[in-house]
């Protein structure tokens, strides 16, 4: 076999989706779920889970060249954005500071997690395999959802505390009146919101009626998960998950029955944006009166009664500098400590962001005292050192780990050379989405296809829920149905050249 044909080979019955071995695909696609399933494993497993898999993380890497391989990546221009980003982040430690380079390992590893497993995963399957990987990995996720739900249920329910095999526990601080689901309280509400956008995409996909509507209470629990969570970045994205899908329904609906023309469509989009805020608000609403009426019937319950009496019959030796104001006991607080937060609070220094604008004006003061940081970045490893040294009061915490927005955090750490990498890949993204979105030809379910990402990216604008150094599950949602997206946007203008 001469190069030329071993070339045409290679790209026609291994990297090419619809000539390929059936086998390869299926290799492919059920040792990518379970990679992408690798957060359910951490959470089970690990103590501080935002560390990500360490078990797993080697295969990453031989896996990562896999995809690459088998998706062309280097014909994705996508994967030179990322790719250039990444190095940027290695470069920036091994130059100044190459004994750090092991020390930062972990964060490089996420980043080819992200940026080659699941975004490449839908650029590897084509046609109905890309649907039954889609359709596979929503239910397995949303299962996985539903059980890690029905656990922080059962905290917020009983106060009791259930530990992962790590001792990271569901827990109701008593300083806190919400609940922590192993992960942070902002974390845990934003993954489960985007995760209520992803059982819907399974929702819409699935064709057999019995296993479709059992998605419904599937997206109950983890709503009521999300509300217990009492995040107000959660709450909002929750309640568009959830609205977005009827507005999305009437429009198609009224598109059909209404003559076409501009002013129809402008009705058409009026009439849907208003569904879409109304239901948005109503739901922020339900979410926000949630804890104090669940607080009201539960002081009533039986379960109440039955914790009281447990406590009656084992008294606690209790430290006194624990011990609570008899005032406080006194007040209306349920037994199990869950309370609830106002939309709005005092928190921090600018209520509603709870100090993330004075910690992004800071960004800008540390880039001022350190110029050459515009260029470079400062660097991945403790990249919050130099601004905890200006900021001495006025937050909510007396020290911060990171920007509280992803965009900043990037500009920090890699410079302008990196934000415009990173913001052009959301452009990208966004443009894409757009593609299908207005497509009426394409099936309900591939059109929301990029609302998980899209909810993501909206987290991201004041916390960093999806972001490679951490780790955290958003992380996962975020870059696959990015690839997902850009992957059906890309078919679709590529046929309608072709027809």
């Amino acid at each position: 076999m001469n190069k030329e044909s071993f070339r045409k080979t290679a790209n026609t019955r291994i990297m090419g989706p619809v000539a390929r071995p059936r086998w390869i695909t299926w290799i492919y696609t059920a040792f990518t779920l379970v990679m992408l399933l690798h957060h359910v494993y951490v959470t089970v497993f690990f103590p501080f889970p935002e560390n990500g898999a360490i078990p797993l993380r080697f295969v990453w890497v031989l896996w990562a060249g896999v995809t690459i391989i088998l998706g062309r990546m280097w014909e994705d221009k996508c994967f030179w954005i990322l790719t250039v980003l990444l190095l940027i982040k290695i470069l920036r430690i091994a130059i100044p500071t190459p004994e750090l380079l092991s020390e930062t390992q972990t964060v490089y590893e996420l980043c080819i997690y992200a940026f080659y497993i699941c975004y490449g995963a839908g650029r590897v399957l084509g046609g109905k395999d890309r649907e039954r990987f889609i359709s596979l990995f929503c239910a397995l996720w949303t299962l996985a959802m539903v059980v890690y739900s029905c656990i922080g249920l059962y905290t917020a329910f009983t106060g009791v505390e259930v530990p992962n095999f790590g001792n990271r526990p569901f827990t109701l601080p008593a300083n806190e009146k919400r609940l922590w689901p192993v992960y942070h309280p902002v974390e845990a509400g934003t993954l489960a919101a985007l995760s209520i956008a992803v059982a819907f995409v399974g929702f819409f996909m699935t064709k057999r009626k019995l296993l479709r509507w059992l998605y419904i209470p599937a997206i109950l629990a983890i709503f009521l998960l999300n509300v217990f969570c009492a995040s107000r970045t959660s709450y909002i994205l929750s309640a568009m998950a959830v609205a977005i899908v009827p507005a999305m329904l009437l429009y198609e609906t009224l598109q059909k029955r209404k003559k076409q023309g501009k002013r129809s469509a402008f009705l058409r989009l009026g009439a849907s944006f208003t569904v879409f805020a109304a239901l948005t608000f109503l739901l922020l609403f339900v979410q926000m009166q949630a804890i104090p009426v669940f607080n009201s019937l539960k002081s009533q319950s039986l379960i109440s009664t039955a914790a009281a009496e447990e406590k009656a019959e084992k008294p606690a030796e209790t430290d006194p500098s624990e011990m609570r104001d008899p005032a406080e006991e006194s007040g209306e607080a349920d037994d199990n400590r869950l309370g609830t937060r106002s939309f709005v609070s005092d928190e921090g220094i600018d209520g509603f962001l709870t100090g993330r604008w004075q910690i992004w004006i800071h960004c800008c003061s540390g880039i001022s005292h350190y110029p050459i940081y515009a260029l470079i970045g400062a660097g991945v490893h403790d990249p919050m050192h130099h601004i905890n040294y200006y900021i001495r009061y006025g937050l909510a915490l007396p020290y911060i780990y990171h920007f509280h927005s992803t965009f900043i955090q990037t500009l920090w750490e890699s410079g302008i050379p990196g934000f415009l990498l990173f913001t052009a890949f959301f452009g990208i993204f966004l443009w894409n989405a757009f593609l299908l979105f207005r497509n009426r030809k394409l099936p309900f379910w591939q059109r929301l296809i990029p609302l998980p990402a899209f909810l993501c990216w909206l987290a991201d604008m004041v916390d960093v829920a999806g972001y490679c150094n951490f780790g955290k599950p958003p992380m996962t949602l975020l870059y696959l149905f990015a690839g997902l997206t850009i992957a059906f946007a890309r078919e679709m203008q590529k046929g309608e050249k072709q027809s």
